[in-house]
């Protein structure tokens, strides 16, 4: 089984651009090409085109806060140093109790 990788995606009026964890990114002119069939990543003439695109993209995803069932003080604890993220990321757990433990390191 092939573990899932991750993808992002940013969609402007002319331009759609795809990042990719595994690649290959892609970036297409939506106007000249709305079939999305040739892939601009590579065009000198687009560089900064792509270059923005893949910055607001990223920063998306570096702040992102947008799970609505934790609430920002849960979220920020993982930036903290000696956080949470030192010991991985929360998947799920089935009850306050496991969530404790977890969180306190001794769950496994």
């Amino acid at each position: 089984m092939a573990l899932a990788r991750w993808r992002g995606l940013l969609r402007s009026d002319r331009f759609k651009y795809i990042l990719s964890e595994i690649g290959p990114n892609l970036l297409y002119d939506l106007d000249e090409d709305p079939g999305e069939l040739v892939d601009r990543i590579n065009d000198p003439a687009l560089k900064s085109v792509r270059s923005d695109m893949h910055e607001q993209l990223f920063d998306w995803f570096r702040h992102r806060k947008h799970d609505p069932t934790y609430p920002d003080s849960f979220i920020n604890r993982f930036s903290q140093p000696g956080g949470i993220a030192q010991s991985g990321v929360l998947i799920g757990y089935w009850d306050e109790e496991e969530l404790e433990r977890g969180l306190a390191g001794d769950l496994y």
